[in-house]
């Protein structure tokens, strides 16, 4: 996505996606590996190293917003 945005001349250094469950979040925050969040996939990793770069934060969102 970044990537494209770019294309178009947008440019983003650091992309705050919005989140409506803070487990979500505090498993993105705390990366340590759980016995219970084995079955987590590619996609979480892909995120974290993302939040290790900076590149991504997450940002809590009431469900209602």
């Amino acid at each position: 996505m970044k990537q494209i945005l770019e294309d178009f001349g947008l440019i983003f250094y650091h992309i705050t996606i919005k989140c409506d469950n803070i487990s979500a979040i505090s498993q993105f925050k705390n990366h340590i590996q759980h016995s219970r969040t084995k079955h987590i996939n590619v996609r979480h990793h892909f995120l974290i190293d993302h939040m290790m770069k900076s590149d991504i934060e997450l940002e809590f969102v009431n469900t209602k917003h």
